[in-house]
């Protein structure tokens, strides 16, 4: 069963955060190369889209938790994380932690 993308963010992101409920027709997913999904987004004059800020030791950073996908064995959602981790999104598979370098970021 092939699941939409737009259906896989949608389900990634936390309710408060949707602005509308047609929220998730407006995502474009675009290619990344192996970059940051933030410059992706923005050499497309778009916004990357995240779910939340990185907080390590309850340490609030300004770091943001960027959506990304990538197919193996279907799409699956994850994250690209500036500056240590966004050249790959990281996504669970075979129930670990992985980092895939064929993905697209989701824009807006």
């Amino acid at each position: 069963m092939k699941i939409p993308k737009a259906f896989l963010v949608a389900a990634t992101l936390a309710a408060p955060i949707l602005p509308t409920a047609g929220f998730a027709a407006d995502i474009q997913w675009k290619p990344a190369n192996g970059g940051s999904c933030d410059q992706v987004c923005s050499a497309a004059r778009l916004t990357a889209l995240y779910s939340g800020v990185h907080a390590p030791g309850n340490q609030v950073t300004q770091d943001k938790f960027y959506i990304c996908a990538t197919n193996m064995n279907g799409y699956r959602p994850g994250y690209n994380l500036k500056p240590k981790w966004s050249s790959a999104c990281w996504v669970g598979y075979g129930g670990k932690e992985v980092a895939a370098k064929n993905y697209e970021c989701a824009c807006q």
